[in-house]
This record gives C-alpha cells, structure tokens and sequence, in this order.
C-alpha cells in the first residue's frame, strides 16, 4: 500500500520487477501489482495495460491510455480484476463523479 501510494515513482518502478515475481509465486495479489505496473506506465508517458488510471479532465474521470482496448477485460481477468465495466460503475460510485468510458466519449 505505501509502495501503490508514494510519489517516489522511481522507487515504484524499481520494484516492480520483484513484485512481479512474487505475484508469480502466490506471494503477492496479482492484481495489486497490475495496478502497480499501470501507475509506472503512466508515470512514464506509457499506455497502461489494466485500464487502473484514470485523471480528472474538466470534473470528469478520464482514463490515461490503455494499451490493446479489444483484450483488455482479459488482461484484467487474468490477474483478479474485475470487468472493466464494474471498476467504471465501482469508480463513479465511490468518487460521485462522472466517469468517460469507453475512452474518447
């Protein structure tokens, strides 16, 4: 949680690589980690892949780019996420503002 949540981008990216691999073992929740990759993909200009960022653009939620639209449930479902569907419903319900989705809306 602290390592999901500091401004230390660097620190995050630098460990990424090991809780990818601890994801791989069970030690780690996979879907903490997707997370966790998609905050350093943003934080470099990158698309995310798990569709987890979003930024407030004129009082709405608007996702950062997401890598491959097509497969995203199924990345997301691969590593414990829900439907990219409920994380937007989940999303505006427990920020109270309107989420953009699908992108480009």
């Amino acid at each position: 949680l602290i390592l999901q949540h500091t401004p230390d981008t660097a620190w995050q990216a630098a460990m990424l690589p090991e809780l990818e691999r601890l994801a791989r073992t069970g030690e780690l929740q996979p879907a903490g980690v997707a997370m966790l990759m998609d905050r350093v993909l943003v934080q470099r200009k990158q698309p995310q892949r798990y569709g987890s960022q979003f930024s407030v653009v004129n009082g709405r939620l608007v996702p950062d780019p997401i890598d491959d639209l097509a497969r995203l449930d199924a990345r997301r479902g691969s590593v414990g996420l829900q439907p990219m569907a409920e994380y937007v419903r989940l999303l505006a319900e427990q920020t109270g503002l309107p989420v953009v989705w699908p992108p480009g809306l």
